[in-house]
């Protein structure tokens, strides 16, 4: 990844979001006391739009339990709770984004030989996360989950940087940091399935023409391979 004078850590397409953990917990002792934000998904240099997309990291859950009066700890005790009875997959990070809480589950393309390689941004691959995130969104509705923070390119709380709405530290806690082979990643044929999601729910959609012209522009990464 890298800085942008926008106040954005971009993670690039070619990246693997699993492989992060000991990366971002460094960045914390560097990042300055601002509001600092990264890229979900890898997307193609600095192309933060949804048609800039390339790779599809996780499928995610925004819960701002703050509008509803309801603390981080509180938010945890419920999603605890739904992992435990109600058959919730096991989530790959959380985030403290200062007022409320984030919850990713990190995916993997089935078709990939390497484990741990995100599924790339296809039109259909692209439907399915929004439709995964905005289903997610109206099941936890109760608890303040943000049904607008559902798109492809959507930024989140870099660690360590500073909320200032909130005047709080972000914090990212990662399952099984320490031993990626316990890293929860998950398909997404595999994820809709265990969290009882419908897959088929996403509808069909054609490339945009910005997403056309994005996927025609070269990356960084692509003209230059050695800078990876």
């Amino acid at each position: 990844g890298r800085f942008a004078r926008a106040g954005c850590l971009n993670i690039r397409s070619d990246d693997q979001l699993p492989l992060f953990p000991k990366a971002l917990a460094a960045l914390e002792a560097r990042l300055c006391d601002r509001d600092l934000f990264l890229t979900v998904n890898g997307t193609a240099g600095r192309n933060w739009t949804d048609a800039g997309v390339r790779r599809l990291n996780a499928v995610w859950l925004d819960l701002d339990g703050h509008r509803l009066g309801l603390t981080a700890g509180q938010l945890l005790d419920a999603m605890h709770d739904e992992l435990r009875n109600n058959g919730l997959p096991p989530w790959s990070m959380m985030v403290h984004s200062g007022r409320g809480l984030w919850l990713l589950w990190c995916l993997r393309d089935v078709a990939a030989g390497i484990i741990h390689t995100p599924p790339p941004a296809s039109p259909e691959n692209v439907a399915t996360v929004q439709s995964l995130n905005n289903q997610l969104a109206r099941r936890f509705a109760h608890l303040g989950a943000d049904s607008k923070a559902t798109n492809a390119g959507r930024l989140i709380r870099a660690p360590g940087s500073v909320n200032t709405k909130a005047d709080a530290r972000v914090f990212w806690y990662y399952a099984a940091a320490g031993d990626l082979d316990a890293f929860p990643l998950y398909t997404l044929e595999g994820f809709a399935d265990q969290a009882g999601l419908d897959l088929d729910a996403a509808p069909h959609q054609h490339p945009s023409p910005a997403r056309q012209r994005a996927a025609r522009r070269p990356s960084p990464g692509d003209r230059h391979p050695r800078a990876r």
